[in-house]
């Protein structure tokens, strides 16, 4: 996945587990299951988000990509949706210890108490402050809308 537009590939992985919850193709469900294991395992920092400058580095390589604009809260919401389609299929514990790491971690703490507003990107690098959460305009993408009102359920 290195190179690949984090938020471009997790969207198609949906496509897949909600194929395979429609027609019991075994290869959609495989595909979820590797793409999820890949993303949590290699490609995910502490808090549950992903991606350096929207996009994946090489797997096992976090600390290389340590940035300003790690953490796109877009890729973490959609990792959420795809992590409640497996749970669903099949409940475990690993895919909640994930679901809330992500939740409490990133997109919880990506938004501003007082204003509303959310961070696009959620720095981990070291003396980083996360400020885009006091930004007076929404954020342009279109998941933003979306877990604003389903996180809440």
């Amino acid at each position: 996945m290195p190179g690949k537009h984090s938020n471009t590939q997790i969207p198609k992985v949906i496509g897949c587990i909600r194929r395979f919850e429609l027609t019991g193709d075994a290869k959609d469900r495989n595909t979820a299951n590797f793409f999820w294991q890949t993303v949590t395992s290699s490609h995910s920092y502490a808090p549950g988000g992903n991606s350096n400058y929207e996009y994946m580095g090489p797997a096992g390589k976090l600390n290389d990509a340590l940035t300003d604009n790690t953490m796109e809260t877009c890729n973490t919401y959609n990792m959420l949706k795809l992590t409640r389609h497996l749970f669903a299929l099949q409940p475990s514990a690993t895919l909640m210890d994930y679901y809330e790491k992500a939740l409490y971690n990133h997109i919880l703490s990506s938004q501003n108490h007082e204003t509303g507003m959310m961070c696009y990107f959620c720095s981990v690098r070291m003396g980083q402050r996360n400020t885009s959460a006091t930004l007076s305009i929404p954020l342009p993408v279109a998941s933003a809308p979306e877990w604003k009102t389903r996180k809440i359920r």
